[in-house]
């Protein structure tokens, strides 16, 4: 495919510069430190399905999801950029679709994800000894998760940096989805014993799809297996990318 080479370099080049690791990488390490060691001494259990589990065993797959939701704000600053210093003008002058630019930029996320996944499983075994069980079908859930996960925040950043031209309207976009996002999905806690008003929210989040999806890979057999959440994800995940593929075109204008 023409130039995707070229795009791939690119991204890999920027994401593993030290201070990007760093910032990447830490972030997600610090979290486990935080939620999984401090506050389960406090919230020791918590209700999931018909059983009782651990905080930590509970959050973690939550976590990993996260890493997921995190690369809204990412990828809309990263494209935001590429369109300020023209670095898309020039893409569309060298005759490089922009549909091969969203792929590169969506390989790498993946990438990157997976990488933030493994650093949170590796830094929670380290500190908790809390891991998910080594089986196909836990990987497969786990894997299938971090995939579209990745691929609807990342296609949304997309669409938000083709429509968000003002940083003001930016910050204000941020701090009203940041939140409701991330505490109106089952990341963090059970989202079936909150009121009905965040339950309905965290009904049609698709952060609430991908971490429900993670949980299956560290509680198969507690629970039905999430058939139903995976087509909301997929859907999710469809509409998301077309939705980015579509806004494009707004990209390529100067």
């Amino acid at each position: 495919m023409r130039g995707l080479n070229a795009v791939l370099w690119r991204e890999l080049a920027g994401n593993l510069r030290p201070l990007t690791i760093t910032t990447y990488f830490l972030a997600p390490i610090f979290y486990v430190v935080f939620f999984t060691v401090a506050l389960s001494n406090n919230v020791r259990a918590v209700p999931y399905q018909d059983s009782l589990v651990r905080y930590d065993r509970f959050f973690l797959p939550g976590l990993i999801a996260m890493q997921t939701f995190m690369l809204f704000a990412l990828t809309f600053s990263l494209v935001r950029i590429d369109r300020v210093t023209k670095v898309l003008t020039l893409i569309v002058i060298s005759r490089v679709p922009l549909e091969v630019y969203f792929l590169g930029k969506l390989l790498i996320s993946a990438l990157m994800s997976a990488i933030k996944a493994l650093l949170v499983i590796i830094a929670a075994w380290a500190l908790t000894g809390q891991t998910p069980p080594f089986s196909a079908a836990s990987a497969s859930w786990l894997l299938v998760g971090l995939a579209l996960g990745t691929l609807v925040w990342h296609s949304l950043g997309f669409v938000a940096s083709a429509w968000v031209t003002r940083e003001d309207i930016r910050d204000l976009v941020f701090s009203i989805l940041t939140l409701p996002i991330t505490f109106a999905s089952s990341a963090y806690y059970n989202l079936s014993a909150a009121p009905i008003w965040v339950r309905a929210v965290g009904a049609v989040n698709p952060l609430t799809y991908t971490a429900d999806i993670m949980r299956s890979a560290y509680f198969p057999g507690v629970g039905e297996v999430p058939w139903k959440q995976l087509i909301y994800l997929l859907v999710w995940g469809a509409l998301a990318t077309l939705l980015a593929l579509k806004s494009l075109k707004k990209l390529a204008a100067p």
